[in-house]
């Protein structure tokens, strides 16, 4: 009799819903401007919600760095549905970024010679493209650079390459957005859209969105409000 097959077992760094993200005392690495104060975290991020992170600093960077699990803390605990996050090897903070985590800012170094559909293709190309680029398409058309898919990024304005930037990243439905300041080059028209769109999704999909930012438009959108110098 043949014995039967052991279902492969489920990676632990996946979830099956829309889970908070757990901040509690978080202690920021130290801020290179002010080396004497350290920088303390306690937040839930709620998905659907976008939360603004003030003020713009090294401070506020420093905490998109933690959560991205690209710096470490100094103490405190990092929690994501079940999973202690800061509890994970490298390999495995490696693989929970690539399945949950997108951070866009206007340092992604998107290669200038890429036209916007290559690079779209090239980031959604380990997320199921056939559904991705079709979702960045219609992101690019709301962002009105649908005409703009055969240009150049690096013949784009700043503003326009950080809206390609955004499509990017929210084609492959992440669970957690980290948006660096992203909306920088942008007039308000288009950094209305791009928000628009990025809370449109927080809504829809169960997204954390944490927004690191002194824009006007981004404040806007805000549901939620955290200081990481208090």
């Amino acid at each position: 009799m043949t014995a039967p097959i052991a279902p492969e077992p489920v990676s632990r760094l996946r979830t099956t819903k829309p889970d908070q993200l757990v901040a509690t005392n978080l202690c920021l690495p130290p801020d290179p401007e002010q080396p004497g104060r350290q920088f303390i975290v306690d937040h839930a991020f709620a998905p659907g919600l976008v939360t603004l992170v003030t003020p713009y600093a090294a401070s506020a960077k420093s905490l998109l760095r933690t959560l991205a699990l690209r710096a470490a803390p100094l103490s405190g605990c990092l929690q994501f549905g079940p999973l202690d996050l800061l509890t994970l090897s490298p390999a495995e903070a490696g693989l929970w970024r690539r399945e949950t985590l997108r951070i866009v800012s206007p340092e992604m170094n998107i290669p200038p010679a890429h036209r916007v559909l290559q690079h779209i293709q090239v980031a959604t190309a380990e997320h199921e493209p056939m559904a991705a680029v079709p979702r960045a398409l219609d992101l690019l058309d709301r962002f009105d650079l649908g005409r703009r898919v055969g240009t150049k990024v690096g013949q784009l304005a700043a503003g326009s390459a950080e809206a390609v930037g955004i499509a990017a990243a929210l084609c492959i439905l992440p669970r957690i957005l980290l948006i660096d300041d992203v909306t920088r080059h942008m007039g308000a028209q288009l950094a209305g859209r791009v928000m628009l769109a990025v809370r449109h999704q927080a809504r829809k999909r169960g997204m954390i969105v944490i927004a690191a930012s002194t824009d006007r438009v981004v404040e806007d959108f805000a549901d939620a409000r955290i200081a990481t110098d208090a």
